[in-house]
């Protein structure tokens, strides 16, 4: 089935969703407790629809993190079904190979329900400061001496 719409009502539509998820925005950065979240904007927030496409993301986010966003909420969904998540669910990974490349990208995905029916996700993704891994990470070998790792 397809919706149609008039360019009116999808355009209000839109700014609502851009409102939303710029609204989150403003709450990571007043919440954050890392210099590098409030001050460089090393995040991005971003809606998902109920199959775990992309729809919109926050203005000033990152682009590699708006960039690999869709890869992780696939991870996601291939290890917690949509039919397997309950209203207060949290997804968590800082995975390297489904994120943005190092261990202290954290994604936080939150599933949306409405009367009972998941209806879209909420995402963030944020540099941490400090997972507990080497403080010379540029001297490194192996991924397990650059902190915590949480798999999907």
């Amino acid at each position: 089935m397809q919706l149609r719409t008039d360019p009116v009502t999808l355009e209000v539509q839109w700014s609502k969703l851009i409102s939303i998820v710029d609204e989150a925005e403003v709450s990571l950065l007043r919440t954050a407790f890392s210099a590098i979240v409030s001050e460089a904007y090393d995040f991005a927030c971003s809606l998902f629809d109920g199959e775990g496409r992309s729809l919109v993301a926050s203005s000033r986010g990152m682009p590699r993190f708006v960039a690999t966003m869709p890869e992780t909420m696939r991870a996601f969904l291939r290890a917690y079904p949509p039919d397997s998540l309950q209203p207060g669910d949290i997804l968590v990974t800082n995975d390297p190979w489904i994120c943005a490349g190092h261990l202290p990208d954290f994604v936080i995905a939150s599933p949306i329900f409405r009367e009972k029916r998941l209806v879209g996700y909420a995402v963030s993704m944020a540099h941490t400061t400090d997972i507990g891994g080497s403080l010379n990470w540029q001297g490194t070998r192996e991924i397990f001496e650059e902190g915590l790792r949480v798999p999907v």
